[in-house]
């Protein structure tokens, strides 16, 4: 039996320079079998590429339409042809660059209101942890805590036997290193 009114899912996928070559074909790996998921469940499903900032925004609605969202302001869309197929090529073609800087994407899925704080979303981060700035300010940390105190979730995974900071690692529900026998924090993604 699978639970009912499941939420949608936010995936923020670290392109930065560091997961150039094998840690972004994983990531990106995650990217793609979120997407098949989320379309066989019905659930909105959001991908956010960034490096230092938002990069590039894809999002599947319930329905399997396909959007590119405007990387400044997530209230702005632009329909795309194509679906989920559409979706996995552009994820598929993703490309690494740039320094890592976490606090813009989890800005940029909290200012998803309706898709992330106001529908119990499930929030993911990908990265190989980088050598930036993977920590989060104040203000933020509490808009993600009041977040997960409606119901927000959040999971980490990291790639190339990276790690997240200990700030990170307390804010995820559950995290794991996804290329690795060894867990970064003890659990895995549910189904």
């Amino acid at each position: 039996k699978e639970k009912l009114g499941r939420g949608p899912m936010v995936l923020l996928l670290d392109t930065s320079g560091s997961m150039q070559g094998e840690p972004l074909l994983w990531g990106a790996a995650v990217a793609i079998a979120l997407a098949t998921i989320a379309a066989k469940e019905k659930r909105p499903y959001t991908v956010v590429a960034f490096n230092r900032s938002v990069c590039d925004v894809l999002r599947l609605d319930k329905q399997g339409n396909l959007f590119q969202q405007d990387r400044h302001d997530p209230s702005e869309s632009e329909a795309i042809d194509g679906g989920v197929a559409e979706m996995v090529l552009r994820i598929a073609s993703i490309r690494a660059g740039g320094g890592t800087a976490f606090s813009r994407p989890v800005e940029y899925a909290l200012d998803m209101e309706q898709a992330v704080t106001k529908e119990k979303a499930d929030l993911i981060i990908v990265t190989d942890g980088g050598s930036g700035e993977t920590g989060l300010p104040d203000p933020l940390l509490q808009r993600l805590q009041l977040a997960k105190d409606d119901g927000l979730r959040m999971y980490g995974l990291t790639v190339n036997g990276g790690s997240f900071s200990k700030q990170t690692r307390e804010l995820c529900d559950e995290c794991g290193d996804i290329d690795s026998d060894k867990e970064a924090c003890g659990a895995h993604l549910p189904a």
